[in-house]
């Protein structure tokens, strides 16, 4: 019981630290929908093979973060023959459950969450709820169940909207009439196969979306403390210190004139946030005032999040926007501009998270 404990302890840590990492989400972000069947037979032997019968289910699930996720399910058995020898049901269907479940997704928890569903992920299961069987020869009978079980998922296609998951599991009936325990004879196993859709969230993915690093107490401090001291010097001295040490851009210099061009994003994201709008208006006005140089947009993407053609995507996605940004919104004229996706071939930055950028180069 101790290791049990101990082990769901480090679990729910797991999953506090996590949460830290990702963007807040709404109630109606990270749902899905699962259809499954497959069979359910009793577990001791002497019904074994000849109780198997088909089921049938429905669930829907929220992901609460990468690591947890809570749904509601209902079952339903193929009425072939009766659980109990000689008592079988006049429906279509001989027993059904409703009930809750919680999920594990072991994969995170131990490895992390990069950003993006990895191919195949594990997630233990458990749940409970109500038990009905339909009898002709007795009154029906109400009971209540636990379960206990394992999720293989195969996640499909580059956004992993759908996965197929296979889905073996326990079912204990926890009373008999008299008692409520685990009992082996009122135990039943469950192999299931199913289809899942994830609905689409407000950030415009299936899955949950990495926040940018939260600086720590002691990094906080010590900015802290260097503004302070700067607050004793000139005015000059400031800014261009500041602009030293949040800009880290390369430059790129034509006749004297100085170009800062490094575009920021968010991690798995090629959206251009409202602070990045300044630093697109002095390029601009940049390449208004060269009107003979023509610029490479290159794009590129960090190596620790998603696979190389994933990042190639991405990469030319952002180029595109800055592109389309400094056409419609600052009218360069698109002859002057070539894009290009540079993936995570080439990393402009030592520092890997810096490499979410797009930089500009002249022809």
């Amino acid at each position: 019981m101790k290791k049990v404990i101990f082990v769901m302890m480090a679990l729910i840590s797991a999953m506090c630290v996590n949460a830290q990492t990702v963007e807040s989400s709404r109630f109606i972000d990270n749902w899905s929908v699962g259809l499954k069947g497959g069979a359910v037979t009793p577990l001791n032997h002497a019904s074994f093979w000849g109780d198997m019968r088909g089921i049938v289910g429905l669930e829907l699930k929220k992901e609460v973060t990468p690591i947890l996720g809570l749904g509601i399910e209902g079952e339903w058995t193929i009425n072939t023959s009766g659980w109990a020898r000689n008592v079988h049901s006049a429906n279509v269907f001989d027993h059904q459950l409703v009930g809750s479940f919680m999920t594990v997704n072991l994969m995170n928890a131990i490895a992390g969450y990069k950003g993006i569903r990895r191919l195949c992920e594990v997630e233990i299961a458990g749940g409970l709820g109500w038990l009905h069987a339909y009898n002709t020869k007795s009154a029906d009978i109400n009971s209540w169940y636990t379960k206990f079980g394992t999720n293989v998922n195969f996640n499909l296609g580059d956004s992993k909207e759908w996965a197929v998951s296979f889905k073996p599991s326990v079912i204990f009936n926890m009373y008999d009439g008299l008692y409520t325990n685990f009992n082996s004879n009122r135990a039943y196993l469950e192999l299931q196969v199913g289809v899942v859709y994830r609905f689409k969230n407000r950030n415009k993915t299936h899955s949950f979306k990495l926040c940018d690093k939260v600086a720590t107490q002691s990094e906080i401090d010590a900015l802290n403390n260097t503004i302070n001291t700067l607050k004793s010097q000139k005015p000059d001295t400031v800014v261009q210190y500041v602009e030293k040490v949040v800009v880290k851009e390369k430059n790129v210099e034509v006749d004297n004139i100085k170009l800062n061009n490094a575009i920021g994003f968010k991690i798995n994201s090629s959206d251009i946030t409202e602070t990045s709008y300044a630093s697109l208006s002095n390029i601009a006005q940049w390449l208004n005032d060269n009107e003979s140089v023509n610029v490479v947009i290159k794009g590129y993407a960090d190596k620790n999040t998603g696979t190389a053609e994933y990042n190639k995507r991405l990469s030319l996605e952002r180029a595109n926007k800055v592109k389309t940004i400094l056409i419609d919104t600052f009218g360069i004229k698109e002859d002057r501009l070539t894009v290009l996706g540079m993936g995570d071939s080439e990393q402009v930055y030592p520092t890997n998270d810096w490499n979410r950028v797009v930089v500009f180069t002249t022809k």
